[in-house]
């Protein structure tokens, strides 16, 4: 065992008795060097090793973009061609979406898990290609103008794999095995487009819950272009091998760190499935992924030609963090500043804080957190993950999620009281302003209750006013309660429902409500009086 092979055990150890992780550093000249702990199975008992098999999810994405990026070289397309030039069946709502725009995460698209969610399927519900084009070319309208500003968006990767289906005649699926996988000796490697498919070697998927245990996670997504690259990471270190010493189409390999301006002029760091930064003076090409307990990280430093890679079967695997102390083995000036993960040192709260930090905090878009305590323990809720996430004090005033590497540092008034956080995290900076209580009487909650349509998605929601609280019902849903953090406007604790606002004619009457998420803006739902079935 090399040196740089016993400090990846050790950074790893953490992982060896629970559902776990597999990594890898690939330098430029040098064999790869692998290192794994923890269980492929907990059912059975069986440990990961380098040739276990996960699903990278969102790491998938730059292989969507390389095809794409592909068939321009070749002239069947360009990245300034429209959607619609290529996809002509879909509604001229999307007639502004250029090519480049899907690949930067710029298009406007509502994300097909919120619309999905508000047409009534369930996370652990099938999620079929035909799916989610059915209920796309139903939208009337875009989250923002293309090119405005970044939301991420799978919806888009979803259409830039299906313009490279109109054109090639192939599925995602058989383009990525003859242009990439095959090319590269990448034998344990496939886009899955069918969530029933019998995967051998293929690790089970746990989400950690609140009492310590592990639970079965599942992932129903039958869909290609965003997520679903099924590897090892014997095959993932082939694939990272092509960035350090690209041997496959290198000018399209090198083609995937171009990113477009946003129509303002300013600079959008996320290029065709990384996201581009800096840190200690050198140049990092990142992307992580996470889907039904996998978590999955790549790290690229060209300017010294190494890579890293992370697979893991452990929902509540930090794999950012990980990742950059597996690089930080390699390069040590780029190693992680705070400690992160479990060894990430927590302060004793105050009664003060106890009073004060709990609340509903709203951040851009509309979007809200939950700040609770109980007892000696601070939970907070974000649209950034499905569950609530322990808040950790770290010093004075200052806070941190380790799961999504985020730190928080309040803002105060003259009172010293809690008026906002502003946070740092992977995804960027992120100011949240802290909502004063809302009380709301019984006769008010009444106006709210009803049913409520939306066509685009054919799916109605009924609200409920009962004991004082109200709540949202669905037949594929348990109750969503609802609660209020502003005039009119309402948030819940389940994912995509982030944000629920109703809206009031000119005589004062309820006549509709608006639905957001994350990557979902204001899907208005018509309140209904009564429903007729046709027999």
């Amino acid at each position: 065992m090399s040196v740089l092979e016993q400090k990846m055990m050790d950074v790893l150890a953490p992982w060896q008795n629970i559902p776990g992780v597999a990594a890898c550093v690939v330098i430029r000249g040098e064999a790869p060097i692998f290192a794994c702990a923890g269980f492929a199975s907990l059912e059975h008992q069986v440990k990961i090793d380098t040739n276990t098999r996960f699903n990278i999810a969102s790491v998938s994405k730059q292989f969507t973009a390389f095809a794409i990026r592909l068939l321009e070289k070749r002239g069947m397309l360009t990245l300034d061609d429209t959607l619609l030039q290529h996809l002509p069946d879909l509604p001229q709502t999307y007639k502004d979406i250029q090519i480049h725009h899907l690949l930067h995460h710029t298009s406007g698209f509502r994300d097909m898990y919120n619309i999905q969610a508000y047409a009534g399927f369930r996370r652990d519900d099938v999620h079929t290609r035909e799916h989610l084009l059915a209920l796309t070319r139903r939208q009337s309208a875009l989250n923002f103008t293309p090119g405005d500003r970044f939301t991420y968006n799978n919806t888009g990767y979803v259409m830039a794999a299906e313009i490279v289906r109109q054109l090639t005649g192939m599925t995602m699926r058989q383009f990525l095995d003859a242009e990439i996988f095959k090319p590269l000796g990448m034998n344990d490697t496939f886009l899955c487009d069918n969530h029933k498919e019998m995967i051998p070697r293929f690790a089970g998927h746990y989400n950690l819950m609140e009492d310590g245990s592990y639970t079965k996670a599942f992932e129903n997504v039958s869909v290609g272009g965003s997520t679903n690259i099924i590897t090892s990471i014997t095959d993932f270190a082939r694939w990272l091998s092509n960035y350090t010493a690209p041997v496959l189409e290198p000018g399209v390999m090198m083609s995937l760190n171009q990113t477009r301006p946003f129509n303002n002029g300013a600079m959008n760091n996320y290029a065709c499935g990384l996201e581009l930064s800096e840190r200690e003076g050198k140049r990092l090409w990142t992307h992580g992924g996470g889907a039904g307990g996998f978590r999955s990280e790549l790290i690229f430093v060209p300017d010294d030609c190494v890579a890293v890679g992370i697979l893991s079967n452990n929902g509540s695997m930090d794999a950012v963090t990980l990742g950059n102390k597996v690089l930080g083995l390699v390069l040590p000036d780029l190693a992680p500043k705070t400690t992160g993960g479990a060894a990430s040192k927590s302060v004793a709260f105050s009664e003060h804080e106890g009073k004060d930090l709990p609340g509903y905090y709203q951040m851009p878009e509309g979007l809200l957190a939950t700040v609770e305590a109980e007892e000696d323990t601070f939970f907070i809720h974000t649209p950034f993950y499905p569950t609530r996430l322990p808040l950790k004090k770290t010093g004075d005033n200052r806070y941190r999620i380790d799961l999504l590497n985020a730190d928080m540092v309040p803002e105060f008034d003259a009172q010293g009281k809690v008026t906002a956080f502003n946070s740092t995290s992977p995804i960027g900076a992120m100011r949240a302003v802290k909502l004063p209580p809302v009380e709301i009487d019984p006769q008010t909650l009444s106006e709210y209750a009803g049913r409520y349509f939306n066509e685009e998605l054919h799916n109605i929601w009924e609200v409920s006013a009962h004991n004082g609280r109200l709540a949202l019902f669905h037949p594929h849903f348990p109750e969503i309660r609802l609660f209020p953090v502003l005039k009119d406007e309402f948030s819940s604790e389940t994912e995509n429902f982030d944000r629920v606002r109703f809206i009031r004619n000119a005589d004062n009457q309820v006549t509709a409500l608006e639905m957001s998420g994350d990557r979902a803006f204001n899907i208005r739902f018509q309140k209904i009086r009564e429903i007729h079935y046709i027999g």
